[in-house]
């Protein structure tokens, strides 16, 4: 499943790079990705559990 996800997030990335009309968008888009892989990578580590 973590495989899928890390599919779908750089789907995000690949669009939202292509959407950019400025360096900024191109930081806060690649920001955005390693957050979100950071955060996936916590939770398959079970840190938090619900």
């Amino acid at each position: 499943m973590s495989k899928i996800i890390t599919e779908i997030a750089s789907m995000s990335l690949y669009t939202q790079l292509q959407n950019a009309k400025s360096e900024e968008d191109v930081k806060d888009a690649y920001i955005k990705a390693l957050g979100d892989k950071l955060r996936q990578q916590v939770y398959e580590l079970g840190v938090f559990r619900a």
